[in-house]
């Protein structure tokens, strides 16, 4: 993730080839306020869902199921 006072750019992709490690196969670029519009919208539809199908874990609770394995 990159941020400057203007914008915020998330890059997203799975590299598993040799090559420089940012090569990435998308990068999303958008303004603040667009990146805040987004993250409402993800925080409703990921209420939605949790309200339908349960809470969803947080990864920090799986490290910590595994800590002792």
């Amino acid at each position: 993730m990159n941020a400057t006072i203007f914008d915020l750019a998330i890059d997203f992709g799975y590299h598993d080839e040799p090559g420089p490690p940012d090569a990435f196969p998308v990068r999303v670029a958008m303004s603040w306020e667009h990146a805040k519009a987004l993250a409402d919208l993800l925080a409703r539809n990921i209420q939605a869902f949790e309200e339908d199908m349960g809470e969803i874990r947080d990864f920090e609770e799986d490290e910590d199921d595994h800590d002792g394995d």
